[in-house]
């Protein structure tokens, strides 16, 4: 099964720089695929302040790639981050 390994947890193994890099990478793929697109949205839970961190970073290097704009809510629960197209 292709999804036997699959996890969302941080593992803590020092592999999130690679993570950022082809995520960043497949998000501008994206865009040069569907110009159409105005924004990006994603979240992370409010117990994980480490991921959280790393979607600010992710964030800000998928904004400032693509020239776009970053907001994110913080809720009690999550926090939003949206990258949106200037």
């Amino acid at each position: 099964d292709m999804y036997s390994d699959y996890s969302e947890d941080i593992t803590g193994k020092g592999d999130a720089y690679k993570i950022l890099s082809t995520v960043i990478e497949i998000t501008k793929a994206f865009v040069k695929l569907h110009p159409e697109a105005n924004s990006i949205i994603f979240t992370s839970k409010k117990d994980e302040p480490s991921r959280t961190s790393l979607y600010k970073k992710l964030g800000k290097k998928v904004s400032d790639t693509l020239g776009w704009d970053i907001t994110f809510n913080d809720f009690n629960y999550e926090t939003i981050f949206k990258v949106t197209k200037r």
